[in-house]
């Protein structure tokens, strides 16, 4: 394995140790601060990245023919097949969350998640390789921190999803693919880190996409929950040194 691709791999593996597992999605599963509309909210955030996310691929495969990367090209082609539908998972996990009377208005694309398409859409018309690594983090990710977000949302009542399980389950092929095609076509120099530069952005994003949830929830669910605006039991559980 190339040691530019060793580096990506490593630069997944300690997001995901260290800066996910502060962020305040998953703390607040942690700490049982977490209800079904901020899992909806998630959901809803997710559908809408999914979507981008497969326009992106369908760009980034005609950027690829364009700069001359017939195998990138072919493995978009592949990922679009792979992973078109995907978006209807969210919504229905989501849509099957809220009830009738629940007010719908709150579920809004948050800035997290547009910071992140409009990279998405930027790398996939200019550099399709930043596109492949993104898909890498978004697969990898997955299977280092699903199977323990899974566990804790079977464990909070009013949540139940199959979004997260069905890529856990689908993933653990995709990545060997995804880390294939990189090891092949990723090469050291301004591309390569280039390409490291656009996944550590995407990574903030990710991050930023988590923790606004916890800010567009509405009012009465913090109520719900025992905290007032971010009072001082939440802040405590949610801060860096808990």
């Amino acid at each position: 394995m190339k040691e530019l691709t060793k580096t990506l791999k490593r630069e997944v593996e300690r997001w995901a140790e260290h800066r996910y597992v502060e962020a305040r999605f998953f703390k607040a599963m942690e700490e049982n601060f977490f209800h079904h509309l901020h899992a909806s909210l998630h959901l809803y955030n997710v559908e809408i990245l999914i979507q981008n996310s497969l326009r992106c691929i369908q760009m980034a495969e005609i950027s690829s023919k364009r700069l001359g990367y017939a195998k990138l090209a072919e493995f978009f082609n592949q990922k679009y097949r792979e992973e078109t539908g995907h978006d209807d998972w969210a919504k229905t996990d989501y849509m099957k969350m809220m009830s009738e009377s629940e007010d719908y208005s709150f579920l809004k694309l948050l800035p997290g998640a547009i910071h992140l398409i409009e990279k998405l859409h930027h790398v996939s018309r200019f550099h399709p390789i930043s596109m492949l690594a993104y898909i890498f983090f978004g697969e990898y990710h997955i299977l280092l921190v699903g199977p323990k977000v899974s566990q804790m949302q079977q464990k909070t009542k009013g949540i139940e999803t199959t979004l997260l399980d069905r890529h856990i389950e689908l993933d653990i092929g995709h990545v060997e693919h995804d880390l294939q095609t990189l090891d092949d076509l990723i090469v050291e120099g301004e591309i390569g880190q280039r390409a490291l530069r656009d996944m550590k952005d995407f990574m903030g994003f990710q991050i930023e996409l988590l923790n606004g949830i916890f800010e567009a929830v509405p009012d009465h669910v913090k109520g719900a929950m025992g905290y007032e605006s971010f009072g001082s039991d939440l802040s405590r559980a949610l801060s860096p040194s808990s």
